[in-house]
């Protein structure tokens, strides 16, 4: 793994065309510092990092691949893991370059960042936008899990959503339907909500992974810890 972090201006990998068949070279991008590669931000915001076109017939196509991303000013690191059955392979070796090389560095105090787990694009993107402006992902899982659990979203025309961002008091959020990933909604709430639910998320214990995935499925243990207590 630290091979593979330590190539920061990406990887040469064979890409072969959807549309045309045609197989070239082409550059995936296994670790991102923000603050060495400024530049490269905006490409991950957009997804474009993502996308490789065509030599031959022009045409462009999104890849998978996993990534670090790291931010040294807001302290954070998000892990784009796109297979869910490699997680404790991932949390193995992730522990180990931790051990092996961040913590052997001068320039990073590891427990002063902020460690993420995500497994899709949109997740990413999520993440990004929340720690841009210093919120609290965890307020907002457990705010997104409101929408669905009290009714507030129609469970037959929606089956995501994700945060966006702050349009003058209101937190933003994009809704998703159940037959296309393709954003299809909005949904505001007032800034006041998530700031009256903060104290009371943050005195929820750490957990226990290295890069822990904050998500539904988080907000549902953390529930059903609380009801069986």
């Amino acid at each position: 793994m630290e091979e593979i972090l330590s190539k920061i201006n990406g990887l040469k990998t064979n890409f072969k065309c959807e549309k045309c068949g045609n197989i070239q070279k082409a550059n995936i991008f296994p670790f991102i510092n923000f603050n060495e590669n400024p530049e490269y931000y905006a490409l991950v915001k957009n997804l474009d990092i993502f996308n490789i076109k065509c030599e031959k017939c022009g045409s462009i196509s999104s890849v998978k691949y996993d990534s670090l991303f790291l931010n040294e000013t807001q302290k954070y690191f998000i892990y784009l893991l796109n297979d869910k059955d490699l997680v404790d392979k991932f949390r193995h070796q992730i522990t180990y370059f931790i051990e092996t090389v961040l913590n052997k560095d001068d320039k990073y105090n590891f427990e002063q960042f902020t460690t993420r787990l995500v497994f899709s694009k949109n997740e990413l993107v999520e993440k990004l936008a929340i720690f841009e402006i210093g919120l609290n992902d965890k307020v907002i899982e457990f705010i997104k899990y409101g929408f669905f659990d009290h009714g507030l979203i129609d469970l037959s025309k929606y089956d995501s959503v994700y945060f966006d961002g702050i349009k003058e008091t209101k937190l933003e959020f994009i809704l998703f339907n159940s037959n296309r990933d393709v954003e299809i909604d909005k949904i505001f709430i007032d800034i006041q909500f998530y700031n009256n639910l903060v104290e009371k998320i943050n005195k929820i214990k750490d957990d226990i992974f290295v890069f822990p995935s904050i998500d539904r499925n988080w907000v549902l243990s953390k529930i059903s810890n609380e009801d069986n207590k």
